[in-house]
This record gives structure tokens, C-alpha cells and sequence, in this order.
């Protein structure tokens, strides 16, 4: 038998040579970047490449990342990588319960992720982003103090129905020249109207504006141009651009440098707006002209009057207007969908919105004063409320940073990484939801309370639920009840397109209805 054959380098061309050790470091560096999981941890999520990871999952539709990383997957949690960094998924309602709910979990972002709260002005300062835990427990302290109050609620519906009435005169004109309009458009203009009132007492008529200008145009509708509106649309952009692409990237890819910029100045004019309205705050505090009363003083107020009582005016001002840039567009951008996607589903199905409009009748008669003792007797709008945050589940998934490791199902969650809740798996879990899909409010009259985050166990949380859910729950809930209440007492709904199916924007933190258009008839 001869002898083996050795190749001797020395004697392969210098061409060969080099291709031969690019490919054995191609195949290395794959081979050691390759994701993998970790010791002790749950099941590595496939679909997984070197370097990156998982990232084009979680650059894709927000809606398919649980689908995707727990493909294959028996459990209820599951690793995934992103550019080195871990992710641990976590879906079914023990995940609610048991981690989402425990006072262990303070922080939404692992540390090492400052970039983009540092660009947002949202580092160590605020609720929302802050992991700076006295900096944020002070914070939230103060949106409890400004908006959390029973007073301030029950203060806040009068507004809310004023607000409403005028609304639904304008509405009724559009009626009688058998006009449509824009959805969730209208819902967008209401809502900013709201909140801006709320948080700083502005009293604006972008509603009323754009349902006088959707008259004038033709009768697929337009979009608003409200300067308040764009501005708050465009900030809520911004903060996805930067919250779904990672640091690494924007800060080194040359393709990115011109969103970056864009993003960047649509902060700053979010940023530019607030702080205009607090330094005039500030002006008239100081100058004793401002009008205020406890029950009716908005967030700003309240948040600045708390922090400059400790004497130090530069750290009362910079605090009131991280909190109230938050309150607007975490007031904003959520409610207005919510609303927009419950109005789209009730257009749909008439007998629903018959029956909201009957129970309304029944519990306040022909009186338009929506006050909570009323609200508290309107079983079924509130349903539909529930029913379509289910449906549509805005909130895809809230985040927790891992500041100690965690034991879960057996496996063991490394302290640095960062916990995601997949919200909508539970609001969609066939075991817990009778064809899930299908918009049936009733379901929530035929179930028992049980606990959980909203009264229906913990396969219901479109707040969230813990220490870091929305601060705002009960101010978004009175609004949506007073706001759609007044629309389906006043109005039967009609889509234009009686087949549409509603398209929904999927590539933002939070899911947005897209236009669709719907005729007001006066009742």
C-alpha cells in the first residue's frame, strides 16, 4: 500500500494559498459566531446567523417575532441573539403573572442599551425608558400625583364630554351632506386634542378643523395636517426607527446616516414644542398669572409645582418636560389606535354597536354626561374596548431588563439580558380564546372576573402589568369609553367599503391602523 500523500503549502501557487486561508477564516469566524445557546438556558430560537443573529426577526413585522423565534419550540420561553446581545421571549399567562408582575423587574433595558434613550432625552429621567430606579420611582410618583388622582379623573370627564359635544356637532353637519371621513384620522385629531389638554391645558380644535376640512375634500377623505398631530406621529416614528435598529448599526452603516439625521430633528421638534409650552409654564408660575386650581390642574402643572418646591427651578423645569413629552405621546399614539381599530370593528358589525348605543340610552338616557358611576353600567362598551385591545393588541410585547439571572420553566436566564413578554401569543392563545380572531365582545360578559392585570385573568394585559405597566390605564380607558360612548350614541357607523379589511402599519413599537373610511348617520 503506498504511502499517504501529504500537500506541502510551500508548493501550491501563492493565489491558492490565500484563498485557501480566506476560506478557513471564513469558516471559522462563522463557525465561532455562530449563535448559540447558552448553558443552562432554554431552547435557541432557529433561523439564527453569524454575527447577527436573530436581527432581521426583529426588524421584520413586530406581530410574526413570536411566530418566527418560536417556531419549532415546545415551551414558553425561548433565547434568541441580536449582534451579541441575548433576548429571552416569554409567552402564556404564568410569564404575566409570575415574572412580568414581580417588583424584581424595574428596568426596561438591559444597561448596556443607553444610546437610544440618551438620543430620545429619555436617560435617567422620566418613566417610561428611565432605568435610573429613584430617579424613576420619583416620576412615576408624580404622574400618579398628576393624572392617577380620583379628583383629577372625575374632573377629567366634563372636559371629555365637552370636548365630545362639540366633536359630534361638527360630525352631525358632516352627516347631513352624507359625507365620509377619514377613521383613524378623526381618532387621531380627538386624541391629540385630549391628551395636549391634559397634559398642558391647551385647548385646541384640530377635531373640529378636520372634519370642517374633510367636507371640503373629496369623499375617500385626507390626512391631518395639524401641526400638533405631525409632530406627535412623527416623534412616535422616530422613536421606532431608533428603538428597532440597533446602535451599532446607525452609528457605523453610511446608508443609515440620513435617517439618523431626519429622526434626530423630529425629536427635536417634539422636544422644542414641550419645552416652549413648560417655559411659558414656568413664566406665568413665577408671575403669579397662572389660572390654577387643584382639580382642574394638568400633568405639567402638578409635576413642576411637586419639583420646585425643593428650590431647584433647572431640575423642576428638565424633569416637567421629560414627563410631559411622555405623557403626550404614550397618550397619544396608543389610545388613538385603540380607538380607531374599536370604531373600524363596530362599523363592521352594526348589531354591536346597536347594542352599545341601547345600553348607553338605558344608562344615561338622552343626557350626554358620561361620568364614571354612568361608564360603570356600560358592560358591553367596555367589552368592546377589551375586545378590540385583544384583537389588535398594540402593545406586541413589553420588555424587562435582567439585573440577576432567573429561574424559569428549569431554565436559567442570564442576568444582562433582556426579557420580552409576547403579549399578543396570550391575546390570541386558542386555549384561553374562543376563536380569537373574531371580534365578539360578548365573550367578557359570559366570562367570570377572575384576577388579573384588567379582571379577566393574565391572558389579558394590554397595559401591561407589574411595577412598569402604563401609568395612564385609567385615563386611557375613561377617554376611549367617553369618545367612542358619544360617537355610537350620536351616530350610526357605515364603512364606505363594506368588504375592507382594515390594514394595520406592523413595523412600529405600537400597531397602527391605517385609513379607512366610515359615514357618520345621525340616530
Amino acid at each position: 500500500m503506498e504511502a499517504a500523500q501529504f500537500i506541502n503549502i510551500s508548493q501550491m501557487p501563492l493565489f491558492a494559498t490565500a484563498i485557501a486561508t480566506i476560506l478557513v477564516g471564513v469558516v471559522g469566524a462563522f463557525w465561532l459566531f455562530w449563535p448559540r445557546q447558552t448553558k443552562g438556558g432554554p431552547p435557541l430560537a432557529k433561523y439564527g446567523w453569524p454575527f447577527i443573529g436573530h436581527l432581521p426577526i426583529f426588524l421584520g413585522p413586530t406581530k410574526d417575532i413570536p411566530n418566527l423565534l418560536f417556531r419549532g419550540i415546545e415551551g414558553d420561553v425561548v433565547e434568541a441573539k441580536v449582534l451579541g446581545a441575548t433576548f429571552y421571549l416569554l409567552r402564556r399567562a404564568d410569564a404575566i403573572k409570575n415574572v412580568l408582575g414581580s417588583s424584581s423587574f424595574k428596568t426596561r433595558r438591559s444597561k448596556s442599551d443607553v444610546d437610544t434613550t440618551k438620543i430620545l432625552k429619555m436617560h435617567e429621567i422620566g418613566i417610561v425608558l428611565n432605568d435610573h430606579i429613584s430617579s424613576w420611582k420619583h416620576s412615576r410618583k408624580l404622574f400618579a400625583e398628576g393624572i392617577g388622582r380620583p379628583r383629577f379623573l372625575k374632573s377629567l370627564a366634563p372636559k371629555l364630554n365637552a370636548k365630545m359635544i362639540s366633536v359630534c356637532a361638527k360630525l352631525s353637519e358632516l352627516a347631513k351632506v352624507k359625507m365620509s371621513i377619514l377613521g383613524n384620522q378623526l381618532l387621531t385629531t380627538i386624541s391629540a386634542d385630549i391628551i395636549t389638554n391634559i397634559v398642558l391645558s391647551d385647548s385646541r380644535d384640530a377635531a373640529e378643523q378636520y372634519i370642517e376640512k374633510s367636507m371640503e375634500y373629496n369623499p375617500n377623505g385626507h390626512s391631518s395636517t395639524d401641526d400638533v398631530v405631525v409632530v406627535m406621529h412623527d416623534f412616535a416614528l422616530a422613536w421606532n426607527f431608533f428603538a428597532k435598529t440597533p446602535s451599532l448599526l446607525y452609528n457605523n452603516l453610511p446608508w443609515l446616516k440620513k435617517p439618523l439625521l431626519f429622526n434626530k430633528q423630529q425629536i427635536a421638534k417634539l422636544e422644542d414644542f414641550v419645552l416652549e409650552r413648560i417655559r411659558s409654564l414656568q413664566a406665568s408660575l413665577e408671575s403669579n398669572t397662572h389660572n390654577d386650581t387643584l382639580d382642574g390642574r394638568d400633568l405639567a402643572t402638578t409635576v413642576f409645582l411637586s419639583l420646585a418646591s425643593s428650590g431647584d427651578s433647572e431640575y423642576a423645569f428638565k424633569h416637567t418636560v421629560a414627563c410631559a413629552k411622555e405623557a403626550l405621546i404614550g397618550g397619544h399614539d396608543t389610545t388613538r389606535n385603540s380607538m380607531a381599530f374599536l370604531l373600524y370593528e363596530l362599523a363592521r358589525h352594526p348589531s354591536v354597536c346597536d347594542a352599545i348605543h341601547d345600553e348607553i340610552i338605558q344608562a344615561i338616557g338622552e343626557d350626554n354626561e358620561f361620568t364614571e358611576d354612568a361608564i360603570k353600567k356600560m358592560k358591553l362598551l367596555n367589552a368592546a374596548i377589551l375586545e378590540a385591545n385583544r384583537i389588535y393588541s398594540l402593545g406586541l410585547m413589553v420588555d424587562r431588563g435582567l439585573e440577576e439571572d432567573l429561574v424559569v420553566n428549569g431554565y436559567t436566564l442570564k442576568r444582562g439580558g433582556q426579557l420580552l413578554f409576547a403579549l399578543i401569543w396570550n391575546h390570541h392563545d386558542e386555549a384561553i380564546w374562543e376563536d380569537p380572531l373574531v371580534f365578539n365582545p360578548y365573550r367578557f360578559l359570559q366570562m367570570e372576573p377572575s384576577p388579573g392585570p384588567l379582571g379577566f385573568g393574565y391572558s389579558l394585559a394590554p397595559f401591561g402589568y407589574g411595577m412598569r405597566k402604563c401609568p395612564g390605564q385609567s385615563i386611557a380607558m375613561l377617554e376611549m369609553s367617553v369618545v367612542i360612548g358619544h360617537l355610537v350614541k350620536g351616530f350610526k357607523l357605515h364603512l364606505v367599503d363594506r368588504n375592507l379589511e382594515v390594514k394595520v402599519n406592523e413595523f412600529n413599537l405600537v400597531r397602527e391602523c391605517l385609513d379607512f373610511a366610515v359615514q357618520f348617520v345621525s340616530r
